[in-house]
């Protein structure tokens, strides 16, 4: 599948690492966020065909973890240059 090239918003404030772990289905992704700071945890869904919505939510200091499955590849490679690791 060729690589959609989708903005991320890169003037938002420097704000501190969130650890996210995202657990990939077919037809849709769910993403638990936890941030440091606050040390609140939550959750989310989202439709693949709405993965614009999840990357313009990312900041460059987060880190991600993504589940290891057979579409995980596009979706690394769709995140990759808007977060830390």
């Amino acid at each position: 599948m060729p690589r959609t090239i989708l903005l991320h918003n890169l003037d938002r404030k420097k704000e501190m690492s969130r650890f996210i772990g995202v657990d990939l289905h077919k037809n849709k992704f769910t993403v638990s966020y936890f941030n440091p700071a606050t040390v609140k945890h939550h959750l989310k869904g989202y439709p693949v065909q709405n993965i614009g919505s999840f990357i313009r939510e990312l900041n460059r200091d987060d880190t991600v973890g993504v589940e290891s499955t057979n579409n995980t590849r596009y979706f690394v490679n769709q995140i990759r240059d808007c977060v830390k690791k």
